[in-house]
Protein backbone atom coordinates (compact mmCIF):
# COMPACT_ATOMS: atom_id res chain seq x y z
CA UNK A 1 0.00 0.00 0.00
CA UNK A 2 1.45 3.45 -0.85
CA UNK A 3 1.10 6.20 1.32
CA UNK A 4 0.74 9.69 0.06
CA UNK A 5 1.40 12.85 1.44
CA UNK A 6 1.57 16.05 -0.54
CA UNK A 7 1.73 13.62 -3.24
CA UNK A 8 5.15 11.89 -1.93
CA UNK A 9 5.38 7.95 -2.33
CA UNK A 10 6.69 7.42 1.15
CA UNK A 11 6.43 3.32 0.83
CA UNK A 12 9.40 4.16 -2.07
CA UNK A 13 11.08 6.08 0.24
CA UNK A 14 11.06 3.18 2.75
CA UNK A 15 12.26 0.87 0.55
CA UNK A 16 15.00 2.71 -0.91
CA UNK A 17 16.14 3.72 2.77
CA UNK A 18 16.26 0.66 3.55
CA UNK A 19 17.75 -0.93 0.32
CA UNK A 20 20.89 1.58 1.27
CA UNK A 21 21.02 0.49 4.77
CA UNK A 22 21.23 -3.03 3.40
CA UNK A 23 24.25 -2.07 0.99
CA UNK A 24 26.15 -0.59 3.94
CA UNK A 25 25.93 -3.46 6.27
CA UNK A 26 27.48 -5.81 4.44
CA UNK A 27 30.92 -6.88 4.01
CA UNK A 28 32.72 -4.62 2.51
CA UNK A 29 36.06 -6.10 2.09
CA UNK A 30 37.06 -7.93 -0.95
CA UNK A 31 39.90 -9.75 -2.12
CA UNK A 32 39.85 -11.66 -4.89
CA UNK A 33 39.73 -15.27 -4.74
CA UNK A 34 38.98 -15.20 -1.22
CA UNK A 35 35.19 -16.77 -1.41
CA UNK A 36 32.98 -18.90 1.28
CA UNK A 37 35.11 -22.19 0.13
CA UNK A 38 37.88 -20.64 1.03
CA UNK A 39 37.23 -19.28 4.51
CA UNK A 40 35.56 -22.32 5.23
CA UNK A 41 38.76 -24.33 4.35
CA UNK A 42 40.40 -21.88 6.26
CA UNK A 43 38.54 -22.66 9.29
CA UNK A 44 38.66 -26.04 8.93
CA UNK A 45 42.53 -26.18 8.56
CA UNK A 46 42.85 -24.19 12.16
CA UNK A 47 40.34 -25.78 14.06
CA UNK A 48 38.62 -28.31 11.75
CA UNK A 49 35.58 -25.00 12.91
CA UNK A 50 33.38 -26.29 15.23
CA UNK A 51 29.91 -24.62 15.95
CA UNK A 52 30.74 -24.54 19.53
CA UNK A 53 32.72 -21.61 20.34
CA UNK A 54 36.76 -23.19 21.32
CA UNK A 55 37.71 -19.64 23.67
CA UNK A 56 41.51 -19.22 24.03
CA UNK A 57 44.52 -21.41 24.61
CA UNK A 58 48.66 -20.95 24.35
CA UNK A 59 47.47 -17.20 22.94
CA UNK A 60 45.21 -18.44 20.32
CA UNK A 61 41.62 -17.71 20.12
CA UNK A 62 38.28 -19.56 18.05
CA UNK A 63 37.44 -21.07 14.74
CA UNK A 64 40.72 -19.45 12.83
CA UNK A 65 42.93 -19.53 15.75
CA UNK A 66 43.70 -15.67 15.91
CA UNK A 67 46.47 -14.37 17.71
CA UNK A 68 46.54 -11.15 19.68
CA UNK A 69 49.20 -10.27 17.32
CA UNK A 70 47.11 -11.37 14.13
CA UNK A 71 44.40 -8.95 15.25
CA UNK A 72 46.45 -6.01 15.49
CA UNK A 73 47.82 -6.49 12.20
CA UNK A 74 44.19 -7.34 10.72
CA UNK A 75 41.92 -4.51 12.36
CA UNK A 76 44.37 -1.78 12.02
CA UNK A 77 42.61 1.00 10.68
CA UNK A 78 39.28 -0.81 10.23
CA UNK A 79 36.02 -0.47 12.69
CA UNK A 80 36.98 -3.54 14.75
CA UNK A 81 40.57 -1.20 15.60
CA UNK A 82 40.47 -0.84 19.32
CA UNK A 83 43.00 -1.79 22.25
CA UNK A 84 40.38 -3.38 24.10
CA UNK A 85 41.20 -7.35 24.73
CA UNK A 86 37.79 -8.09 25.87
CA UNK A 87 36.96 -6.80 22.03
CA UNK A 88 39.70 -8.87 21.07
CA UNK A 89 38.16 -12.49 22.43
CA UNK A 90 34.55 -11.35 21.96
CA UNK A 91 35.43 -11.10 18.16
CA UNK A 92 37.47 -14.12 17.37
CA UNK A 93 35.98 -16.41 19.35
CA UNK A 94 32.58 -16.35 16.71
CA UNK A 95 32.62 -16.99 13.16
CA UNK A 96 31.26 -14.01 11.62
CA UNK A 97 33.60 -11.74 13.10
CA UNK A 98 36.63 -13.77 13.08
CA UNK A 99 36.33 -14.62 9.34
CA UNK A 100 36.31 -10.39 8.83
CA UNK A 101 39.30 -10.70 10.72
CA UNK A 102 40.64 -12.69 8.48
CA UNK A 103 39.42 -10.99 5.53
CA UNK A 104 41.01 -7.75 6.72
CA UNK A 105 44.21 -9.68 7.38
CA UNK A 106 44.43 -11.50 3.99
CA UNK A 107 43.18 -8.14 2.63
CA UNK A 108 46.76 -6.38 4.14
CA UNK A 109 49.31 -8.90 2.80
CA UNK A 110 47.78 -10.56 0.09
CA UNK A 111 50.42 -11.93 -2.65
CA UNK A 112 51.74 -14.95 -4.23
CA UNK A 113 53.27 -16.92 -1.25
CA UNK A 114 54.21 -20.40 -3.20
CA UNK A 115 55.59 -18.23 -6.16
CA UNK A 116 52.95 -19.93 -8.84
CA UNK A 117 51.92 -16.93 -10.93
CA UNK A 118 48.35 -16.50 -9.19
CA UNK A 119 46.81 -15.58 -5.89
CA UNK A 120 44.92 -18.19 -4.51
CA UNK A 121 43.12 -19.67 -1.60
CA UNK A 122 46.36 -21.90 -1.19
CA UNK A 123 48.36 -18.56 -0.55
CA UNK A 124 45.43 -17.32 1.88
CA UNK A 125 46.47 -20.41 3.85
CA UNK A 126 49.81 -19.63 3.95
CA UNK A 127 49.39 -16.52 4.84
CA UNK A 128 46.88 -17.58 7.59
CA UNK A 129 49.61 -20.00 9.23
CA UNK A 130 53.23 -18.58 8.38
CA UNK A 131 52.04 -14.55 9.09
CA UNK A 132 51.97 -12.35 6.48
CA UNK A 133 55.21 -10.82 6.59
CA UNK A 134 56.68 -14.32 6.06
CA UNK A 135 53.85 -16.35 4.19
CA UNK A 136 56.81 -18.15 1.61
CA UNK A 137 57.76 -20.42 4.25
CA UNK A 138 56.87 -24.23 3.31
CA UNK A 139 53.68 -25.63 4.67
CA UNK A 140 55.84 -29.34 4.69
CA UNK A 141 58.34 -27.74 7.22
CA UNK A 142 56.79 -29.56 10.65
CA UNK A 143 54.24 -32.12 11.43
CA UNK A 144 51.71 -29.16 13.08
CA UNK A 145 52.27 -27.55 9.41
CA UNK A 146 51.56 -30.44 7.75
CA UNK A 147 48.44 -31.16 9.85
CA UNK A 148 47.56 -27.91 9.06
CA UNK A 149 47.84 -28.65 4.93
CA UNK A 150 46.10 -31.76 4.82
CA UNK A 151 42.97 -30.49 7.11
CA UNK A 152 43.00 -28.05 4.66
CA UNK A 153 43.54 -30.31 1.16
CA UNK A 154 40.27 -32.33 2.65
CA UNK A 155 38.03 -29.42 3.02
CA UNK A 156 38.95 -28.49 -0.73
CA UNK A 157 38.40 -32.22 -2.00
CA UNK A 158 35.06 -32.38 0.04
CA UNK A 159 33.65 -28.89 0.29
CA UNK A 160 29.65 -29.00 -0.07
CA UNK A 161 28.15 -25.74 0.26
Amino acid sequence: MLVTYNGIYYVVFFVLLLMCDEFNSQEDIYVSNLNIRCMKCLCAASTGCPAEPLGCASGYCGPFQISKQYWLDAVKGTPLDTNDDATYETCVNTYDCASKVVKYYIARFAKDCNSDGVTTCEDFLMINYNGGYNCGSSLYRNPSSMIYLKRFTNCTENFVF
